[in-house]
């Protein structure tokens, strides 16, 4: 009986401090603190792989899933304007690498796929405009 009121009362707190926090990042923080695995959770965007070219470019991270219109739309356009890409498979892609990309999801952003990583920001399913007002503001590795 006793273990189950202890349930109870951490369930009852959880919740409360879920309920506390304004952001998702901060939920899962909080779940993280209390030893849920969250992957991705402390991995920053900047040690994230293929954010340069081999030659120290900065290149675009495209996110998506195969057969998906709007990714292959996405890949296409930058191909056509020249900007450096790289596409990685939703379905593959390491689970920590991809849940840092999700966490750093604006709050606000609604849509779908792709997911676009620029300069160490996430972009929820932008236009070409966004990508190269994004990509043009950071300058190449030295």
């Amino acid at each position: 009986m006793q273990r189950l009121i202890a349930l109870a009362v951490t369930l009852g707190l959880l919740f409360a401090g879920c309920q506390a926090l304004s952001s998702n990042r901060g939920r899962l923080q909080l779940l993280s603190g209390l030893g849920v695995e969250v992957p991705g959770i402390d991995t920053p965007l900047s040690d994230l792989p293929h954010q340069y070219t081999a030659d120290g470019r900065h290149q675009v991270v495209v996110y998506g899933p195969p057969n998906c219109s709007p990714t292959a739309r996405t890949v296409q356009t930058l191909a056509q304007h020249n900007i450096p890409y790289i596409y990685k498979n939703t379905d593959i892609v390491s689970q920590e690498e991809l849940g840092s990309i999700i966490l750093s999801i604006p709050e606000n952003a609604s849509g779908g796929s792709p997911l676009v990583l620029v300069n160490e920001k996430v972009l929820l399913r932008p236009s070409i405009h966004d990508i190269l007002a994004e990509f043009t503001q950071r300058q190449p590795r030295t």
